[in-house]
């Protein structure tokens, strides 16, 4: 609801009233101006031409099933004269030294008692885009202005500067720096084999390479704005079909200007351990194996049981590399026959003598008590298992990391001598490969670490910039120079933004923008994906912009005005069409970086819907999301939207006669009382409405409002 200047609010109570709008168009030249006009001669302030023929009219409109907002342009016919030499205003729009094409123009609401322009309520800010006239009229088209009008981003680009003394590769000079937010960091996660696959996460975005600089390492450009670049590098690897998370990288820079890092072994080896299911039993030299299976399922309590009589030997399918096992230190653990290794190079990063180990090996021998026997030992130095590094087993202390496992590599053969029967088994839980090359080409890297961190707006940056409301808010700021006063100067559902929009909409994104995008088209699929609506408020409320969505629930704390059915003009009560009812909805989500496919989808279907007679595949909608990536959100986004048109929804137009509630808005929640008629047999009492469309002209507002609780 708009809070009205004081005598504004008094002169709208009578039932009679005289009411007008101001005129207000800007023109800039050396001495820049205003031309003033009104239906009547009036001064308000400034003098208003009383030379407007036709007002036109003002539609606002919120689409939520879209979430989306929109206010329609305006023609304004007026008398086509003027005080000067010819007579004619059209001899002052456009060929004299005053400039009037798209600038400023702004449309106040003045009723009887206004002296003062502060008195009057702005109705409408825009541009004027068209002029047009004949010898009796001119017509003025102006349009809507928003701060996010026909702005494109990024626009820095890379150049010679950027590369800090590397040679700049063909291709990377003018690309536009990329602008991220969210975490884009992939920790362990070992529920499903599908989960260890580090090219389905959604999304990666390929670092811009700046070339080699004088010390022959390699540059890449990752952002211009500062991010938070932890575990940020990662390689796309085409022979595995995997995303793998390199490491030894410096940042050459990271503050307000961009961020860049340098890699300091690309040149080197690439040597890197993952997990695959494709794995089998070489049946050319089998031994007795129970459950092959279990060692690529990426399961870490999952075991196969070998028999160490035998003589085993796996391999990988794709024969990529060798192989490595973890061991669960708490089973039965196997011994070595000396006589039998082979390929000892391979068998320990160093090499070894019996009781000792060397540097950075990941595991080593020792006397066994067999004999000519070694028993297998770990050496835990670093991490080197990126894949799994925080992994803890329930068999070790808590948060022991899985560099504890000995390793053993499955080459040659290996035997557990004497004992028990038990003692001739060994219980592998997991199989890794080892890939370990020199690239004979430059491979393309991806960002992996969070991208900007805190919110740049004013009073939001302690807030971090992950949720979809925040970078709205984010982007507007940094990209079309908008601002809001104070953080509660941008109200949510006519509270202030920072009572619950934020436990509301905690909902985490994934955006990265890397190429030349429309500012408002990125806004509205943010709305959209973060189901609330932004709208500027052009009123002198002190409000600068509203958010406003649909809530789960209403009570009467929320209604703004409930309006007497004696004061309604023109009552119509209709429901959603059915065409716009969706009784199921899919949504697509975590959008793989590689194929560009979406790995997820969620549904909801209304449960209702058998109501409306709808056949299987009627009435149901797709939707791929570009930033939501958690389940439990996508969930919540596909509930908001089953609540808005999931079913057939009431829709009350009508006209406002008393004036006193002319400073109703759309997002204002509204009830009705004392009305000629029920809705379709339904009651009035507990239902909730939410105005959609007013529909303004000088003396007249006419409102729809749909149906929200």
């Amino acid at each position: 609801m708009i809070t009205l200047p004081a005598k504004y609010e008094a002169a709208s109570s009578p039932q009679h009233i005289v009411a007008d709008w101001l005129l207000e168009l800007a023109y800039d030249d050396t001495t820049p101006g205003t031309f003033y006009m009104s239906a009547a001669d009036r001064t308000v302030t400034n003098f208003y031409d009383g030379i407007v023929l036709n007002w036109g009219q003002i539609d606002e409109k919120l689409d939520l099933a879209n979430s989306s907002a929109s206010v329609s342009d305006i023609k304004i016919t007026v008398a086509n004269k003027w005080n000067n030499a010819s007579g004619l205003l059209s001899a002052e729009l456009k060929g004299g030294t005053k400039k009037f094409i798209n600038q400023n123009v702004v449309i106040r609401s003045w009723l009887l008692g206004c002296a003062v322009t502060a008195d009057c309520l702005i109705r409408y800010t825009g541009r004027l885009v068209d002029i047009s006239h004949d010898a009796e009229t001119v017509t003025f088209k102006i349009e809507h202005r928003e701060p996010w009008d026909r702005v494109t981003f990024p626009t820095n680009k890379i150049s010679d500067a950027d590369a800090a003394g590397s040679m700049l590769p063909d291709g990377s000079l003018g690309k536009y720096k990329q602008i991220p937010y969210g975490d884009f960091q992939r920790e362990p996660d070992t529920a499903t084999a599908a989960d260890l696959d580090l090219s389905r996460i959604q999304p990666f975005s390929t670092c811009i390479y700046l070339g080699l600089d004088s010390d022959d390492k390699h540059r890449w450009q990752i952002s211009d704005k500062q991010i938070e670049v932890a575990d940020a590098l990662w390689m796309y690897d085409e022979d595995i079909e995997r995303m793998v998370r390199l490491s030894a990288f410096t940042v050459v820079s990271n503050d307000s200007s961009g961020c860049i890092i340098k890699h300091d072994n690309l040149i080197d080896v690439y040597d890197y351990w993952y997990n695959d299911a494709d794995v089998v039993e070489n049946t050319a030299n089998a031994g007795s194996i129970a459950d092959a299976a279990n060692l690529g399922d990426a399961d870490k309590d999952s075991k196969a049981t070998l028999d160490c009589v035998d003589t085993i030997n796996l391999v990988a399918q794709q024969s990529l590399a060798e192989l490595h096992a973890f061991f669960n230190p708490w089973d039965n653990q196997p011994v070595i026959d000396a006589a039998n290794i082979v390929a000892v190079e391979n068998f320990c990063r160093s090499s070894f003598e019996d009781e000792t180990y060397v540097g950075n090996s990941e595991f080593y021998l020792e006397s066994g008590s067999g004999g000519g026997t070694y028993n297998l030992k770990a050496n835990v130095v670093g991490t080197i298992y990126n894949m799994y590094d925080s992994m803890a087993d329930e068999g070790l202390a808590a948060a022991a990391a899985i560099t504890d496992f000995p390793i053993f590599v499955l080459k040659g053969a290996f035997s557990t001598p004497g004992g028990s029967a038990d003692d001739n088994f060994a219980y592998p839980y997991l199989i890794f490969k080892r890939i370990k090359y020199t690239p004979l080409r430059l491979m393309p890297l991806f960002f992996g670490g969070n991208g900007i961190e805190k919110c740049s707006w004013t009073d939001g940056t302690a807030l971090d910039a992950n949720l979809p409301h925040r970078v709205h808010r984010d982007l507007i700021k940094n990209w079309s120079t908008w601002d809001a006063t104070g953080i509660n100067h941008v109200q949510v559902n006519n509270d202030d933004w920072d009572v619950d929009i934020d436990t509301d909409r905690n909902w985490l994104i994934k955006l990265w923008v890397g190429t030349k995008t429309s500012l408002q088209t990125l806004l509205e699929r943010l709305q959209f994906e973060g189901c609330f609506i932004w709208f500027f408020d052009a009123t002198t409320s002190g409000v600068e912009a509203r958010v406003v969505y649909v809530k789960s629930s209403y009570a009467a704390g929320d209604v703004k005005a409930t309006l007497d059915g004696d004061y309604l003009g023109a009552v119509k009560v209709d429901y959603t069409p059915i065409s716009r009812i969706v009784s199921k909805r899919l949504a697509n989500y975590n959008k793989q970086t590689i194929s560009e496919e979406f790995l997820d989808q969620n549904e909801k279907t209304n449960s209702n819907r058998g109501d409306w007679n709808f056949a299987t595949e009627e009435n149901i909608v797709e939707d791929d999301l570009e930033f939501l990536t958690v389940s439990a959100d996508v969930d919540s986004f596909l509930t908001y939207y089953d609540n808005i048109d999931g079913e057939p929804k009431l829709i009350v137009s009508a006209n406002l006669e008393d004036p006193a509630n002319w400073n109703l808005q759309r997002g204002d929640i509204i009830q009705f009382t004392n009305m000629e008629t029920e809705p379709f047999g339904e009651t009035w009492s507990g239902k909730y409405f939410m105005i959609t469309k007013p529909q303004i002209s000088p003396d007249k507002f006419n409102m729809t409002a749909q149906e929200v609780g």
